[in-house]
């Protein structure tokens, strides 16, 4: 990768378009008028914020779902002109990456399809997300490249894994509500989407450390909801913790989290038991899609939504 491509030129088209263009490119795509009346009703419908409406001047609103989808109609045109350039790039809806052999080269291509986007599709590039790069060091779609012994892969960035962190913590905070049903099923959709979406890459170290990380966290909500040292002395009991341990760890001032790290609280709430319960086995998750992404078999190298 640092050989051959060593820099990439990343753009990210601002949600702006001149009307007229775009309804001439969708009508080479779309022939049903009622989809294509459907889309300017989308279009012109307005955006609200809160409790303020803005009307529409021009544009999808960038977020939406609808953008993404006109995006990639509009753009098969960048698609053909780089082709036609021979250029290497990938592209997901409005935003793209273009892979060249040297900055020099990365800042003319730069220049050039800024001018075409512009120019050619009357479309406003914002310079702010546009820039030339190394790949190793810029990410994608969350995903991030390295090299290793001559064969490139990719892994998750450390934004992406940041987002699934928060999403966590919010789950498993001491005082929410919900049984441990509610808190499973929140934490298995958030995760095993998670990991569906980045098994193609190297995650089983930081999947091993967070659900580690996890369990602990489930653990101290476990012993925190026991609350009553009664309650706790029993729930000890019925789960094997003999006489003199469980007394002694039902009447522990010791905060939450270091008790649900002790060697008692593991043997009561073993991670098999944690998916017993319901959470999904994030390590067979991994490997099962991972395994998937290995064996798929890939047509053209083309992005599409």
């Amino acid at each position: 990768m640092r050989k051959y491509y060593p820099y990439l030129v990343r753009k990210l088209k601002e949600g702006t378009y001149t009307p007229q263009p775009v309804k001439r490119a969708y009508k080479r795509f779309i022939s049903d008028r009622t989809i294509l009346k459907l889309i300017w009703k989308f279009l012109k419908a307005g955006l609200v914020e809160g409790k303020t409406f803005s009307a529409t001047e021009q544009g999808a609103p960038q977020g939406g779902n609808l953008s993404p989808l006109l995006a990639n109609l509009y753009l098969d045109q960048l698609d053909k002109e780089l082709e036609r350039r021979g250029h290497k790039f990938v592209r997901y809806a409005d935003d793209f990456r273009i892979y060249v052999k040297s900055k020099r080269v990365g800042e003319r291509v730069l220049e050039s399809t800024t001018r075409f986007l512009e120019t050619k599709l009357k479309l406003t590039v914002n310079l702010k997300k546009s820039g030339i790069g190394s790949p190793v060091k810029h990410q994608f779609l969350g995903f991030r490249l390295y090299t290793r012994k001559g064969t490139v892969s990719c892994f998750s960035d450390q934004s992406a894994k940041k987002r699934l962190i928060r999403k966590l913590k919010k789950f498993t905070r001491r005082n929410r509500p919900g049984t441990f049903l509610d808190v499973a099923r929140d934490i298995n959709q958030a995760a095993i989407g998670w990991i569906n979406y980045f098994a193609i890459g190297s995650i089983k170290t930081f999947l091993a450390r967070t659900r580690k990380w996890l369990n602990h966290r489930i653990r101290q909500l476990i012993w925190k909801r026991w609350k009553r040292v009664r309650t706790r002395y029993r729930k000890l009991r019925s789960r094997g913790i003999d006489r003199d341990n469980a007394l002694k760890m039902a009447a522990s001032r010791k905060g939450y989290w270091r008790l649900s790290r002790s060697e008692i609280m593991h043997r009561v709430v073993q991670n098999k038991t944690l998916i017993h319960w319901g959470l999904k086995d994030w390590s067979a998750q991994y490997e099962r899609m991972h395994v998937n992404y290995g064996t798929a078999v890939y047509g053209t190298e083309r992005t599409v939504v």
